[in-house]
């Protein structure tokens, strides 16, 4: 344990880390998250034990799906984003968001987890499933006993509290009083309904109790629960005393007798004031009368009913003294348009020739005029808009002057009608508005923390391909996930359905190539190399079923035919390209070849632990800087030419994609090998080599045209190059890094997506940096002499 803390034991310092032992609610959402949220709770405690006693053994699960390591290994592929990436389009709109893997929970937490549970189930089963209401009724009172309801709710009223939380707090109680009222009425409706289906000499009283007093038959708990939140939803509540000097909202029918200075008639549409007369040929009217008289009263919808709501609209409306108001929404919440009721011609011919006039009102306040506000609420609305409207330029019409704005804002604020944390806020949003970046915008402009920067992006800090790849994507996002390590909540511990689509299948591969290392699959048996595949993938895919057990078996079990197929694809196109390239000698040699020290258990065994160091000249001397990675598989020709491969599951990058920044990996595992790797072997270029694919699976990467004989590649495909371009490509891609470091080192984290909507669509962080295309394009576009150093 920590050394200071108060904690006797070690245990006791566990308990506290993992929330063992207390009632902590972020820590038991983790752990339910962790095991399977969405399962049915014997398959939750079936899954928990297997977690539990697998957990602590799953070192090589873990490895292979890079779940413990500080950097990312592999660059994370678009499709590891979706949902059944094997077979959806990652342009599809409608592509669903792959689940997040979750962080390993501590067994202890996932056990205490199961023990709440099973405390929940415990006392759920006691609760019988079917009986008579009032039987029910009690079993449903007496759980809430057991979790303390009532005791939690009336805590509060009994303690000393706060004043602006006392109306809250009687708001609950009173909550819980309706609560019971509504299983009292639940019962009432259930007994009064036992009652119509039976004979009339065994109805008994009209009041609709049985005449053997038994009650009526036992329901099922779902139905008597279905009647109390019937019963409960009719039931309303007031939040807080009532105001005598403050609007009064009446019934039409408890208006007679009343008078008011002024009368809001509200839902002046047909079908709702009249309410529309319906044909009922289930219950008839003569049917309702005789069900009325044993206690059950319907709708009415006899041909009186039009004339009740008449002298209902003349009566409300001759309330009024000097103005009467009426309102009808032109739009419903399904968007259908609304009729406006007759009652307002009737009453324009009333009236006439006086007139009714009539003015549309926005749903919201729009702040423009500061008369036509009504509240406090409004008129702070009004006076920040009007103090906005004098900063731009556009439409003074109803604009006050500026000093009388800036004097009533500042008494609005010492009257307590504006927060000073409002105001605040004003001003963020004034300045996220600017034509500059900002602090509000991911720019770092505190003293120390820039030195924080400057101290961990030193000389000695070794960063990763795809964390680099991150910053030119959006250097919001590293800031987010590689400098604050910021995570979401996990779903499934390691489910295949939640982790990156690719992680196993690169697994698979490796293993296959691994046994025939420097070997020409070509002149091997086809049907003996299928099955040797098929039988690498079942073992892999039954080492993370026995450590991890799947959500769902019919799915995990359809999830890996799926996977042997695009395997059992690629063989056979790895087949036809090295029966192409024979006469160079090309053959598979290195897979997963890591540099930098990259944590990973699967390394190839020529990985060199020394990072790649890419080293400039500046006016104080030569800088370097450290570099790591890891390269999925090198390819040798007889002649000892390198091609390097970095496998995806959809799609690879472009080289306005590499030049940009966007993807950074692959002209970096070009550098380490030249470097620092294989130095003494040419190379003939390297490229993506798309899983999922068809013919084009290696169309492309960075390929010399002089040396085509290797790779096979067509010479009409754009990734094909001259030297001189492929490397003036990687110089740019140097550049780019060595821009992106000073960055770093300066702040520089704006909310500036490379690809603007296409960067966010699958972001973590979307919600977090509230990204605006409009306002940002519009600090872009900011000539350079006003500050904007983008």
């Amino acid at each position: 344990p920590p050394e200071g803390r108060p904690y006797n034991t070690p245990d006791a310092w566990l308990k506290n880390r993992y929330g063992i032992g207390v009632w902590n609610a972020d820590a038991l959402e983790n752990a339910f998250a962790y095991v399977g949220s969405k399962q049915r709770v014997n398959e939750w405690l079936t899954r928990a034990q297997t977690l539990i006693k697998e957990l602590p053994d799953a070192e090589a699960t873990r490895d292979l799906l890079n779940i413990e390591t500080s950097e990312q290994g592999r660059d994370p592929d678009v499709a590891d984003l979706l949902e059944n990436a094997e077979t959806a389009k990652v342009e599809e709109k409608d592509a669903e968001r792959k689940r997040r893997p979750s962080r390993d929970v501590h067994p202890a937490a996932i056990a205490w987890a199961a023990l709440v549970i099973q405390f929940f189930v415990e006392r759920l089963q006691t609760v019988p499933r079917e009986g008579r209401p009032t039987h029910l009724r009690l079993a449903l009172m007496k759980l809430l006993e057991q979790f303390s309801f009532r005791d939690q709710i009336a805590r509060p009223i009994r303690n000393s509290i706060e004043d602006r939380e006392l109306p809250q707090a009687i708001l609950n109680y009173n909550s819980l009083e309706a609560l019971r009222r509504a299983f009292v009425a639940a019962i009432e409706s259930i007994e009064i309904a036992a009652t119509i289906g039976r004979p009339e000499k065994e109805r008994g009283s009209p009041s609709g109790q049985p005449a053997g007093g038994g009650g009526p038959a036992a329901i099922k708990l779902a139905t008597f629960l279905e009647e109390v939140r019937r019963c409960l939803s009719s039931q309303s509540q007031v939040f807080g005393a009532a105001d005598r000097g403050g609007l009064r909202v009446l019934e039409a029918t408890d208006v007679r007798g009343l008078r008011f200075r002024a009368v809001f008639i509200a839902g002046l549409v047909e079908g709702g004031f009249p309410l529309r007369a319906s044909r009922d040929w289930i219950y008839p009217h003569e049917e309702r009368e005789r069900l009325k008289r044993y206690g059950l009263t319907l709708e009415d919808i006899s041909p009186a009913t039009l004339l009740k709501e008449e002298h209902y609209f003349y009566q409300s409306a001759c309330r009024a003294t000097e103005r009467l108001y009426l309102s009808r929404p032109l739009l419903l919440e399904d968007d259908s348009e609304t009729v406006a009721s007759y009652y307002i011609d009737e009453l324009r011919r009333a009236v006439a020739p006086l007139k009714i006039e009539s003015v549309p009102i926005r749903r919201d306040y729009e702040g423009n005029n500061l008369d036509s506000a009504s509240t406090t609420n409004e008129l702070s609305v009004a006076l920040v808009r009007q103090q906005e409207r004098h900063f731009h330029r556009g439409e003074k019409r109803e604009l006050q002057s500026g000093p009388r704005i800036k004097r009533l804002l500042a008494l609005a604020r010492n009257d307590g009608f504006v927060s000073n944390s409002a105001l605040r806020r004003i001003e963020i949003e004034r300045e996220r508005a600017s034509y500059l970046f900002g602090p509000y915008d991911g720019e770092i402009t505190d003293p120390n923390l820039l030195a924080l920067l400057k101290q961990r992006f030193g000389s000695d800090f070794v960063h990763s391909a795809s964390g680099l790849s991150v910053y030119g994507n959006c250097a919001y996002r590293f800031f987010g996930l590689r400098v604050l390590k910021l995570e979401p909540r996990g779903e499934a511990a390691l489910d295949l359905q939640a982790i990156d689509a690719g992680k196993l299948l690169h697994d698979i591969l490796r293993r296959f190539f691994e046994q025939h290392r420097r070997q020409p699959l070509n002149e091997l048996d086809r049907e003996q190399l299928r099955k040797e595949l098929a039988d690498i993938a079942d073992r892999v895919f039954d080492e993370h079923e026995r450590v991890v057990p799947p959500l769902n078996k019919q799915i995990w079990k359809i999830d890996r035919e799926i996977r042997k197929i695009l395997l059992d694809q690629v063989l056979l196109y790895e087949l036809e390209i090295q029966h192409n390239s024979s006469a160079a000698g090309v053959v598979p040699a290195y897979f997963e070849v890591g540099f930098g020290g990259i944590k990973s258990a699967v390394r190839d065994p020529h990985s060199i632990q020394d990072p790649l160091e890419l080293v400039r000249t500046t006016f104080v001397g030569k800088e370097a800087m450290k570099i790591s990675g890891q390269i999925d598989r090198v390819d040798v020709a007889a002649d000892n030419t390198l091609i390097a491969y970095d496998y995806k599951l959809s799609t690879g990058s472009s080289t306005d994609d590499m030049r940009s920044g966007r993807s950074l990996q692959l002209p970096i595992y070009l550098e380490a090998l030249e470097k620092l790797i294989l130095p003494d072997h040419p190379i003939a270029g390297g490229g993506y080599y798309v899983i999922r694919g068809g013919n084009e699976r290696r169309n492309k990467g960075l390929h010399r045209a002089q040396a085509l004989e290797y790779s096979g590649i067509k010479a009409t495909v754009n990734s094909v190059m001259s030297d001189d371009d492929w490397h003036r490509i990687r110089e740019e891609v140097v550049a780019k890094i060595w821009d992106f470091l000073d960055h770093m080192r300066a702040g520089h984290f704006g909310v500036n997506p490379s690809e603007k909507d296409k960067t966010c669509r699958f972001c973590d962080f979307a919600a977090v940096c509230r990204y605006d295309r409009y306002r940002i394009d519009r600090k872009k576009q900011r000539p350079i002499e006003l500050g904007n150093a983008w």
